[in-house]
């Protein structure tokens, strides 16, 4: 899945523990344990943001976004 964060460059959003890359209806687990498919996913739009999935953190599901 072909995205670009604020700066134009691409990136894609990972799992932190596996670097494996997670897409529009994967499935995830958050934080507490709860099963969840990834239905949105937003880069960073400016550097201080991580940018969310499911209008959260990713890492509240352990992932995070990496430029390619």
């Amino acid at each position: 899945m072909s995205m670009t964060n604020y700066d134009g460059v691409e990136v894609k959003l990972v799992r932190i523990d596996t670097g494996v890359e997670v897409s529009i209806g994967d499935p995830v687990v958050c934080s507490r344990g709860v099963e969840d498919t990834v239905r949105g996913i937003y880069p960073p739009h400016k550097p201080s943001s991580s940018g969310k999935v499911n209008m959260f953190y990713p890492s509240v599901y352990g992932l995070k976004f990496v430029e390619v």
